[in-house]
């Protein structure tokens, strides 16, 4: 029991570690999917929760039940050879912006902090990227084992201090303008989206050993959900409490962590380049694989190939890519979590009614 436990504990980990980068810990994403939207993107935080434990939930189970090992089995399970290959070679593609999204948080990253070239910081996410990749899915597990639960437990410290620390009138005028009764759209397509890169993260964790039974496969879906959620919640609340003194910066948080002295501000700054790192290995291992599995090249020239063009790429913008790239993969992603929804359901009920098959 323990041992499963344990198990269940490192895939929430894992799974969490793939969403938590560069723009939920910047403040970026939160600012663009929930708290514009003022008290109902608090609401909207506990949906995303709700979604993604249920989505991740369902992925697992999914892979135990059927024996999936990897994310292109994973989707041609669900969606048959051919839309299968499809949607797995467009979230392939989705991911590879992500992880480009990754390098460029860590240009933007080392240029407000350290005033340093955006160009230096996205080369030292790559050569982060390419020693990790060197290790394969081994070296993944064991950093986002090491890094997501020092984000979850470092980032509720500083969400909620910085909450506290600042007195300044709440609600007034958010970062962007309110658009009415699209809050839940807003929290449903940010938590689908982010399925969409967890997925080929997930379902390589039964393969791994991570995630062998059902039991197991609850309880990290429950868990990586409840973590993402509580971390959002400390995150958005200083957010909003502070909006007018945020408007239009690249890293929101950043900003509340030096009006808090320097010791949350260096706190702060070790929570975002965990962040940043998390991510972009986990995002970019997948584009890894992908490409592993289609080029008939050594395995060191394709992770080095693949953690420089991230890096090269990055030069389109940080924001850019969370505010105008990342929505365009919304619909795709609440297609593939409904269908997700829809195989754990009548897959549960067909065991139930026949148990023992």
């Amino acid at each position: 029991m323990r041992k499963k436990s344990g198990g269940a504990w490192r895939a929430a980990a894992v799974y969490a570690g793939v969403i938590l980068g560069a723009g939920f810990a910047s403040g970026q994403e939160l600012v663009l999917y929930f708290t514009r939207f003022g008290m109902m993107g608090l609401v909207g935080l506990v949906v995303m929760g709700l979604v993604l434990a249920l989505g991740g939930w369902a992925v697992l189970d999914i892979c135990v039940r059927r024996k999936l090992d990897n994310a292109s089995a994973f989707m041609q399970s669900l969606f048959g050879k051919r839309l299968g290959a499809a949607i797995s070679t467009a979230v392939s593609l989705f991911i590879g912006v992500v992880f480009c999204t990754m390098h460029a948080g860590g240009g933007a990253f080392a240029h407000e902090l350290f005033g340093l070239p955006f160009t230096a910081g996205a080369a030292a996410v790559a050569v982060v990227c390419f020693v990790v990749f060197l290790f394969d899915l081994r070296g993944v597990v064991r950093l986002n084992m090491i890094v997501a639960p020092l984000l979850i437990a470092g980032g509720v410290f500083f969400g909620l201090y910085t909450a506290a620390n600042r007195h300044i009138p709440a609600f007034q005028n958010q970062l962007l303008p309110r658009l009415s009764n699209n809050w839940i759209w807003a929290a449903t397509a940010y938590a689908a989206y982010n399925m969409l890169t967890a997925v080929c993260v997930l379902a390589g964790l039964r393969g791994n050993g991570l995630v062998t039974d059902r039991p197991t496969a609850r309880r990290a879906g429950l868990l990586g959900g409840g973590m993402m959620c509580a971390l959002g919640l400390c995150f958005a609340l200083p957010l909003l409490i502070h909006a007018d003194a945020l408007a239009g910066l690249e890293l929101p948080l950043h900003r509340l962590a030096q009006n808090s002295g320097r010791a949350i501000e260096g706190f702060y700054t070790c929570l975002l380049a965990a962040a940043i790192v998390s991510s972009a290995v986990s995002n970019g291992f997948v584009v890894v694989e992908w490409l592993q599995k289609r080029l008939r090249l050594h395995p060191v020239i394709i992770k080095a190939a693949v953690a420089l063009i991230g890096a090269v790429a990055a030069h389109a913008g940080f924001s850019v890519f969370v505010s105008q790239v990342y929505p365009l993969f919304s619909v795709l992603g609440v297609f593939a979590l409904v269908v997700i929804l829809l195989a754990f359901v009548f897959g549960r009920k067909t065991d139930m009614q026949n148990p023992a098959g």
